[in-house]
């Protein structure tokens, strides 16, 4: 899959009159009316595999010919062309995200955001034409087209020939959604509805794990641990760069699965979270080899040591719903780098998202037994978790989820002596200080508190505006969430009833003790799209000002599109909110003076501080875990590996 960078995107240089007489010519042989050839190319290029899909698609043009900015500068004079061209990408690439000139504006304010959202740069060009009008950009359009694509191409981001197309998943409440156990599909008797948040229907059944499941699992993969165990890295390596290619091959089908079980969108299912869970894979089969030992210096004369390091044996991992590719990965990914065979244990509510992830990896050759997949009915959550816990063959566990089901997990596993890494909430808070960039703020601040509709445990939840700032940073952020996240778009879909639920609790009772809703209404309901009929799991951004520490909503996590506006008069100050909280797991600074920050970001109590960037951050090559009651334990890069090795002290004597 190529990787664009800055030289694919060259800016065209104006053509004189000569060219321009010439490439008229050439479009006028072929058919085309004056006015349309005559208003040539002026927007950015594109790569070459793109313009040959689109000459495909437009009958009479020479292949040889014409490159893509003639194409492009065709849709946006000619209603003709336009059709053809973006029904064409729509089509193929489901490219319809949000109006261009906001997301390109936020890509130069971010480019660290450009990284993010990595498959939309393909049609950014044909955008700019408006419901098929004859439309020319203007000089400050062009502008931030250039820069836009710019700010997107310095950041490597991945081209990718096909983007989801949301009809390629049908729902068949029919369909029985099989376990993963021992290389073999196993649909079971017991089963259970999976109802999608978005269209409130039933979109499939899912088998559901019994206690005989579980044994069948543990068994499956303590067979299968000697195997595993000492396979070559070189065969493991191929195996995960096979699954990478697979999930390439299949993103269309797996993102279908994550929207319609979590009601995630375009941006955070096939613009994230699928092509993030290939890029785990490739990250991770680099890293397989440079696991190694120690031989340190022994006081004794005469005997000499080494230290080994060697997998656990079975490892259960247990993930959410809210990102599901990427957590639901990460939890078997490192355990299965470092040697040992995995059972995922997820989420029943998007039971073939999980499946997905089993499935990928045993059509990349993953040996039979050493990843099973287990989902169950919701009111058998406890028994079949305490089940596998309690299994004596899993030595290890890690979870990421809340901090309350985390204390369970931690206190099951302590009673049987069993290491966990634990991922869980978090309470982030992104400190504004007087010297920020305001926008760059603002569009952060916004990103990090509404993306996936807050329903992430990095999720910005408190966000401190020093005082002399403030008036001015509130218009900027409510510009930026309305930018983003408003409009004529729909409602953000959360996967339950109760996180809506919840948040509304949350922001009534932070009004009813003096705070304000500065944007936002928290006692409307939404409505579904197509239906127009009340949908309760649809809510929209909500801003709230003067927030303190009588309010729930100061120290509870709402996990969800409600998000507090703090004042502060000091460095001290921030520091001292940003601390008080039981949970540690990111945070954000944002300030022109990098020292200022470096200070700052080094008084607070959390896993990771991002400086001018959005709470919002995790990427492979970066440790990635909390402090406090955010977790303990690390996952991403060879800190993940090394989680899932055990020491051995071996001595011997010369």
């Amino acid at each position: 899959m190529p990787i664009i960078n800055e030289r694919d995107f060259p800016l065209l240089p104006s053509q004189d009159a000569k060219r321009r007489r010439a490439t008229k010519r050439k479009l006028k042989n072929n058919g085309l009316r004056s006015r349309t050839a005559g208003s040539l190319a002026t927007l950015t290029d594109l790569p070459d595999e793109l313009i040959l899909e689109i000459l495909g698609y437009l009958p009479g043009i020479d292949l040889n010919q014409f490159q893509l900015p003639t194409l492009v500068n065709l849709a946006l004079t000619s209603r003709r062309f336009y059709r053809i061209v973006v029904d064409m990408l729509y089509t193929k690439y489901n490219s319809h995200f949000c109006e261009p000139y906001t997301f390109l504006r936020t890509m130069i304010l971010n480019p660290q955001l450009a990284g993010f959202i990595h498959d939309v740069d393909i049609t950014f060009g044909l955008w700019t034409c408006r419901k098929g009008r004859r439309y020319v950009p203007t000089a400050k359009d062009k502008k931030t087209i250039k820069e836009g694509l710019r700010a997107l191409a310095t950041k490597s981001v991945r081209y990718k020939r096909k983007m989801s197309n949301p009809s390629v998943v049908k729902p068949d409440p029919s369909y029985v959604v099989p376990l993963f156990i021992n290389g073999k599909e196993v649909t079971t008797k017991t089963t259970f509805p999976v109802t999608s948040p978005s269209s409130h229907k039933q979109v499939w059944t899912s088998s559901a794990a019994s206690l005989e499941d579980v044994k069948s699992a543990v068994s499956a993969a303590k067979a299968a641990f000697p195997t595993w165990s000492k396979m070559r890295h070189s065969a493991k390596r191929n195996i995960f760069l096979k699954a990478a290619d697979v999930i390439d091959a299949r993103a269309e089908e797996f993102a279908d699965y994550m929207k319609i079980e979590t009601g995630a969108a375009d941006m955070f299912s096939n613009g994230f979270n699928v092509p993030k869970m290939a890029d785990m894979l490739r990250d991770v089969a680099g890293r397989l080899s440079a696991v190694m030992g120690h031989i340190p210096s022994c006081e004794e004369e005469g005997t000499s040591a080494l230290i080994v390091k060697e997998p656990y044996g079975v490892v259960l991992g247990i993930a959410p719903w809210n990102a599901p590719y990427v957590l639901g990965m990460r939890s078997i990914l490192y355990p299965l780098a470092a040697g040992n065979t995995c059972i995922l244990k997820g989420s029943e509510f998007c039971p073939r998202t999980w499946w997905a992830i089993g499935s990928a990896l045993s059509e990349a050759g993953l040996p039979a037994g050493a990843l099973n997949v287990l989902f169950h009915r919701p009111e058998d959550a406890a028994q079949v978790t305490t089940a596998l816990i309690e299994e004596p063959a899993i030595k290890k566990i890690n979870f990421t989820g809340s901090t309350a089901v985390g204390r369970i997990i931690a206190s099951t596993a302590g009673k049987n002596l069993k290491p966990v890494l634990l991922e869980l909430g978090g309470k982030a808070s992104a400190i504004v200080l007087d010297d920020a960039n305001l926008q760059t703020a603002a569009t952060q601040c916004a990103l990090g508190a509404f993306l996936h509709s807050g329903q992430i445990c990095m999720s910005s939840e408190r966000i401190l505006v020093h005082k002399n700032i403030k008036p001015q940073f509130i218009e900027a952020f409510k510009g930026a969430v309305e930018g983003i996240f408003g409009g004529d778009k729909p409602a953000p879909v959360l996967v339950a009833a109760p996180g809506v639920e919840k948040n509304k609790r949350l922001v009534a009772d932070a009004v009813k003790n003096g705070a304000k809703v500065v944007h936002g209404d928290h006692e409307s309901d939404e409505k579904h799209p197509e239906t127009n009929e009340t949908s309760g799991t649809r809510m929209r951004p909500i801003i709230v000002d003067g927030v303190n520490k009588n309010m729930e909503l100061f120290h509870t996590e709402s996990f969800g599109p409600s998000v507090s506006v703090i004042e502060i008069s000091s460095d001290e100050e921030a520091i001292e909110i940003a601390n008080d909280t039981d949970y540690g797991l990111s945070g954000a600074v944002f300030t022109e003076n990098l020292g200022r920050g470096l200070r700052i970001a080094k008084q607070i109590e959390s896993g990771a501080i991002h400086i001018n960037s959005m709470t919002v951050h995790d990427e492979w090559t970066l440790p990635h875990g909390g402090a406090k009651a955010s977790g303990f334990g690390r996952f991403n890069g060879h800190w993940g590996i090394e989680e899932f090795l055990r020491m051995k002290t071996i001595t011997y004597k010369e």
